[in-house]
């Protein structure tokens, strides 16, 4: 079942369509381009933002909202790893604004979560 099929989608899409002007055409790009990483993206909703896992049944593993800035973010589910020393790990990013870098950055976070 690609991830079009999947009824999460809809609520995510519904979601988006909430969200106040300023935001909704970013909403709406974010969303493409987790989708076209990986054709086993699912988006569902997960505590009230779009958030999107693996599997149909699998646990989200990344999520994004907008407070005063966008925020896109992996969950613990995700496959973060840790060095020998424990070093912190960055799981959550803030983004001012959507252009060419921020695109890239959300393309790569998500192929290598989901990819």
């Amino acid at each position: 079942m690609s991830a079009k099929e999947h009824t999460g989608a809809d609520d995510v899409l519904a979601k988006i369509q909430t969200y106040k002007d300023d935001f909704r055409s970013d909403a709406e790009e974010i969303h493409k381009i987790i989708l076209s990483v990986s054709e086993n993206a699912y988006p569902r909703l997960w505590y009230g933002m779009p958030g999107y896992s693996k599997t149909k049944t699998s646990p989200v593993v990344m999520y994004f909202r907008k407070d005063k800035y966008i925020t896109f973010g992996r969950t613990e589910s995700a496959n973060i790893s840790f060095d020998s020393k424990c070093s912190p790990e960055p799981v959550a990013w803030f983004v001012e604004k959507l252009d060419d870098e921020s695109k890239k950055m959300i393309r790569d976070i998500a192929m290598s979560v989901l990819g």
